[in-house]
């Protein structure tokens, strides 16, 4: 292959279902626009594409990226705080969106318009092509680059191992921005001269492979879970199979008998499979079938889920360890519940805690997020135990005439309780908790016998104050007026500022 549309002719069908068809010179015609509309290409610039709906708007801004030289970048999610975090990196030159947000290039624009195509599909990008963004076990964005050599080998291998998706019309019922949405549900389809179905649940349409999560199948087979086949139904025998590892998140293929499993690069992904349940078009389809591996975790989600009154379970492993189970659902069964998950993970010797919770949160693809499972016990993004307080050190005092000033550094605890939901990808410390946690208790610090804060005068925000910061306090106390001056600053950029009124001494 020399690029992403070698095995397709000027007419061939790329893109079916809701939305409509589209053949090659659609898909070029569209990316021609977007490559148009791009700024100038410089070494590392990426593209970051926020595109939950239409799949191929994906791929028309994907292909007008590579064509005007940027690499492409996906966020770890489409909420605000995520693509926030992403939007502000250096490499990013260009948002590509069809959210409600105004600004920036909304892709609507350019789909369906006229004008000449490329005058060939753009090659695979000699560097980075595309950059998955994700959340770290700090709760730092951390990225994912592959190049287009990288993708190349990785799409020809699943295709040369699993001919089965071949030039198939293939639907992937998750979202369309993370790297599992980009390889099996636009990629391979693309590659192998196929086409893909453009929006989630395209059930009207035919297709020959779903690709989709499991959703808590309890079907197994020679120490693997058997998720389902292409035609909807568990599949007790495969010719091919996928594996995710966990852990590693490394993929790996294998015929069906065969003992070894054959290692697909090192491209990270979560777990995949095809749905069972899917409604496909009547006629013969092919018998592929992806697995993912059995381990106790999955095992007992997926007996959770089988409870009276439970709709969805997740489990997460803490430090000690300690068992963390949350569940939505009806709550009236958790006194029940919490012994049967006690007996299920090995007796009452297990540490173990539950809550009933609204929603199991889950990334867009499927994916549990275990920070916010940790969260929801109180715990930081790997599990241990919050810290309920700032750490401040010694103030230093002086004298200015009637005025009396002083300065304390504060270290702000990685783990500190008072980051939870504010926000959940990109933790700040809010205005409140800098005035009642860090401002108060330093003023009173230095000078214990000022009364109750009356209020609050000429107060601004400047600057974030993130985990891990170490910070400065300034006061400056006017005795007579009962006003103490503060800023707040970080490496001497200001974070706040601002003038507290103390009533009379209690």
């Amino acid at each position: 292959m020399t690029n992403v549309l070698a095995r397709h002719g000027v007419g061939d069908l790329v893109a079916y279902g809701a939305g409509g068809e589209r053949s090659r010179v659609d898909l070029l015609r569209d990316a021609a626009a977007i490559a148009a509309a791009l700024p100038p290409a410089r070494e590392g610039s990426h593209v970051l594409l926020v595109i939950e709906r239409d799949r191929y708007a994906v791929a028309a801004a994907m292909l007008g990226a590579w064509a005007a030289g940027h690499a492409v970048a996906f966020p770890p999610q489409g909420r605000r705080a995520s693509v926030g975090a992403v939007l502000v990196r250096p490499e990013i030159s260009a948002l590509v969106h069809d959210t409600a947000a105004g600004g920036h290039l909304k892709v609507e624009r350019f789909l369906g318009g006229g004008g000449d195509p490329l005058p060939a599909a753009p090659p695979w990008p000699s560097g980075a092509a595309l950059t998955f963004y994700r959340m770290g076990e700090g709760g730092e964005l951390v990225g994912c680059a592959r190049s287009g050599a990288a993708i190349e080998a990785d799409v020809a291998a699943l295709l040369e191992r699993i001919p089965e998706l071949h030039a198939r019309r293939s639907a992937a019922t998750i979202e369309p921005f993370g790297p599992i949405g980009v390889l099996l549900g636009l990629l391979v389809p693309l590659c192998s001269g196929g086409a893909f179905a453009r929006l989630l649940g395209s059930e009207e349409a035919q297709h020959d492979v779903v690709v989709s999560l499991p959703r808590g199948e309890d079907s197994t087979h020679s120490g693997v879970r058997v998720v389902a086949s292409s035609t909807g139904q568990p599949c007790a025998r495969a010719a091919h199979e996928l594996l995710v590892d966990r852990k590693t998140r490394f993929v790996a293929t294998r015929e069906r008998g065969a003992r070894a499993w054959t290692m697909l690069g090192d491209f990270e992904l979560a777990a995949v499979a095809l749905a069972p349940g899917v409604t496909l078009g009547p006629g013969p389809t092919p018998g592929t079938c992806l697995v993912v591996p059995v381990d106790a975790r999955v095992e007992v989600e997926a007996w959770l889920r089988t409870r009276p009154g439970v709709c969805d379970a997740a489990l997460a492993v803490a430090p000690g360890p300690t068992w963390l189970a949350v569940v939505a659902g009806d709550d009236a069964s958790r006194t029940a519940l919490l012994g049967d998950l006690q007996q299920r993970l090995g007796g009452p010797s297990v540490d173990l805690e539950l809550r009933h919770i609204v929603r199991v949160p889950r990334e867009p693809e499927g994916e549990v997020d275990t920070a916010e499972v940790f969260a929801a016990f109180g715990r930081d993004a790997r599990g241990r135990p919050m810290e309920a307080s700032l750490r401040f050190g010694e103030p230093r005092l002086e004298k200015e005439g009637e005025l009396q000033r002083a300065e304390l550094d504060v270290e702000v605890p990685s783990s500190y309780q008072w980051f939870l939901g504010h926000f959940a990808t990109y933790p700040i410390m809010a205005g409140v908790v800098q005035l009642h946690e860090l401002v108060l208790p330093a003023v009173h610090r230095v000078w214990p016998s000022l009364g109750d804060l009356e209020s609050l005068q000429k107060l601004k925000f400047l600057g974030r104050i993130v985990p891990g910061d170490r910070v400065r306090v300034h006061l400056r106390l006017d005795a007579s007026a009962k006003t103490c001056d503060f800023t707040i600053d970080k490496a001497e950029k200001p974070c706040a500022a601002g003038r507290l009124k103390f009533g009379m001494p209690s």
